[in-house]
């Protein structure tokens, strides 16, 4: 039988109304049913699978008013959510608010009673939606922001912003480099996430050499290469009409059982025209 703290019967709450139900519900009885708090992460998880990133921000804020905090997981995933379906902005909004943080003039401080604070992955989160936007200003903002907060950034963030200067309009070649050395310096892992982003940068500005450096490099490093590390080096060498290399990636990814996407093999047989 389905039964909540109070007595009642689950099934005797109207479906519209249900909502409703588990937001007072849940919280009205968190402390006198001794629950553990992972249930009020599976409900706000829950509603953003449906799609009800509202009816998520609103439990959140029934949460905080009762001093009760979602786990860093849950909140990172409501930054992913609300930046994907309102915006990066309204993103960034809800990061703000649920690590209760003051305004930017206050230097971004945590208001007291907070039971968590931003994580890499918070940052990570904003900074790809507002990468994704375009948001120049604003991907540099937040990646200055967490050093303050004493988050060090992963291959991942290193990923995002390196891939955002290569490919915001007029590129920064030179600093997506600095990046590149900068990872290096501090013994962050180059996976092939990082080789691909590097590399497919390097191609879209017409530094094809660069690429097949790295190229070179990830193999006798033992990383393996994927579809999309073929799909840049064909599109670079299409790019600057090196058409006869372009064949040959086309060649070694067939070996390895790749396919190129429509769009490349049209550049690829554009140039043989």
């Amino acid at each position: 039988m389905e039964l909540n703290c109070t007595g009642k019967r689950l099934s005797q709450v109207p479906n519209a109304k249900r909502s409703d139900f588990f937001k007072n519900v849940f919280v009205k009885t968190y402390r006198e049913c001794d629950s553990a708090p992972f249930v009020f992460d599976l409900l706000i998880k829950s509603c953003l699978e449906l799609k009800r990133i509202d009816g998520s921000l609103e439990i959140v804020r029934m949460l905080r008013s009762k001093g009760i905090s979602p786990s860093i997981s849950t909140c990172n995933t409501l930054i992913r959510e609300v930046s994907r379906g309102k915006g990066s902005f309204a993103g960034y909004g809800v990061f703000k608010e649920v690590f209760g943080l003051e305004s930017c003039e206050l230097e971004g401080k945590m208001r007291r009673g907070f039971r968590v604070t931003p994580n890499v992955h918070s940052f990570n989160e904003s900074v790809v939606g507002f990468y994704k936007d375009g948001e120049v200003q604003m991907v540099e903002e937040i990646w200055s922001e967490m050093g303050r907060f004493g988050c060090v950034a992963n291959g991942f963030s290193f990923g995002v912003l390196m891939a955002f200067f290569f490919f915001c309009e007029g590129g920064r070649l030179s600093e997506a480099e600095k990046l590149w050395e900068e990872m290096r310096v501090k013994g962050i892992v180059l996976d092939i996430v990082a080789y691909n982003t590097i590399i497919g940068g390097f191609c879209k500005v017409g530094e094809v050499e660069k690429a097949e450096d790295l190229f070179r490099e990830m193999g006798l490093s033992g990383i393996e290469s994927t579809c999309v590390t073929f799909e840049h080096l064909s599109k670079g060498y299409c790019r600057i009409g090196g058409v006869d290399s372009a064949i040959l990636v086309y060649k070694n990814m067939c070996r390895r059982d790749f396919r190129l996407e429509a769009l490349t093999m049209e550049m690829l047989i554009g140039g043989l025209c």
